[in-house]
């Protein structure tokens, strides 16, 4: 009889172990998995800013080559989504001769954020060819 009882406390402590490890189970996967998924949201949004950033600087860069504020860069070119706007304005006392632009990208990230990025850049306007 005695042998009876000390089995059946047995399994009451192996049911409380497993109950125990699959609730730690279940807390492990939860906590990993929001790490997860914010780890990967911060992710996305550096690589559209990384492609806002590379979208200004070759608008500002063709527009320092010759090309006029408001053209469009060659299909193709930019991520889908991305938006340019250029501004422009003279340059004052030593920067005489120079035309400030300033290229804004915007593009709304996969959260629905709106992600905003500038490059500004002096260029020659005085003295082209």
């Amino acid at each position: 009889m005695r042998g009876c009882n000390i089995t059946s406390r047995l399994r009451g402590f192996t049911f409380i172990e497993m109950v125990a490890g699959i609730v730690l189970l279940g807390l492990i996967v939860a906590l990993s998995s929001q790490a997860i998924f914010s780890y990967q949201k911060s992710r996305d949004q550096l690589i559209d800013r990384q492609a806002l950033i590379w979208a200004a600087s070759a608008q500002l860069e063709r527009i320092a080559s010759g090309a006029a504020l408001d053209s469009p860069p060659p299909g193709g070119l930019l991520q889908e989504g991305i938006s340019l706007h250029a501004e422009a304005q003279p340059g004052e006392g030593d920067w005489k001769g120079f035309t400030r632009v300033t290229v804004t990208a915007t593009v709304t990230s996969h959260g629905g954020k709106e992600l905003r990025e500038q490059i500004s850049g002096f260029v020659l306007t005085e003295g082209k060819p």
